[in-house]
């Protein structure tokens, strides 16, 4: 006996190839959803089946765009979902952010083939901020030194058990995140150079930043801020959440 499978779910399976809720390192509070997508699956009508509003800023975008968008909202879609139930929309904001509900702050990656997104509670944190990058190659990586991190950094990054390229991919990646989760209170663009790595620990995956100068009244020089990570063969997550009493995250 055959089972007719609608189409419309086919076409969800055939780009959202697969997903998952769950990472021991993050607190039971932080919702969180990751999934790898297909692009050359992407179909344009994918927004209305999975019933999330597309964007006229979208309009010229190549598919390329338009699809890591889609598994970017497919992921916040998930996650809201764990907070309230509800087709809740993430609208753009003037540069590009995410707008999140009342009461809700989060925060959106993906590469090529992957999307992350996590919330939670305002009353739980005051930031959020998360990052997905494909391990850079080796030969790219002296691009990175004067850019995204300065010549002390590289020797430190060198002193760990890592392949550079690997322990450079996992540094641009939580600077990447710390932007996210900091640019709220900021209210402006800021580069890589305005915080340094303090200290990194492979076993208790957690990288440690100071700030190497003043963002803000609630951000002084010399502050401390903890990121989460995981890496693999192909791909470093970095997380970074917290509140602004407490900034290392736990």
């Amino acid at each position: 006996m055959s089972i007719s499978v609608p189409l419309q779910h086919t076409r969800i399976e055939q780009f959202i190839q697969s997903g998952s809720n769950t990472y021991d390192i993050l607190p039971s509070n932080l919702y969180i959803f990751h999934c790898e997508f297909d692009q050359l699956q992407y179909q344009k009508s994918l927004f209305r089946t999975l019933k999330i509003d597309y964007p006229n800023s979208l309009l010229k975008a190549v598919p390329k765009r338009q699809a890591e968008f889609l598994a970017g909202r497919y992921c916040a879609q998930n996650v809201l979902e764990k907070i309230f139930p509800g087709n809740v929309q993430v609208p753009i904001g003037e540069t590009r952010q995410p707008i999140w509900p009342n009461n809700i702050v989060g925060s959106i990656s993906h590469n090529q083939s992957n999307a992350i997104c996590i919330g939670g509670l305002t009353q739980d944190f005051d930031y959020l901020g998360v990052d997905i990058e494909g391990i850079v190659a080796k030969e790219v990586i002296r691009d990175f030194v004067g850019i995204v991190f300065c010549e002390k950094e590289k020797a430190y990054l060198s002193t760990l058990p890592l392949p550079f390229n690997v322990s450079a991919s996992l540094l641009f990646s939580a600077k990447e995140s710390l932007f996210k989760a900091l640019f709220h209170f900021v209210g402006e663009i800021f580069g890589f150079e305005v915080v340094k790595v303090y200290q990194v620990s492979l076993a208790h995956q957690l990288l440690t930043f100071e700030l190497a100068c003043d963002l803000c009244p609630l951000l002084r020089k010399g502050r401390k801020f903890g990121c989460r990570f995981v890496l693999n063969e192909r791909n470093v997550i970095t997380f970074m959440y917290g509140k602004l009493h407490s900034t290392l995250c736990s």
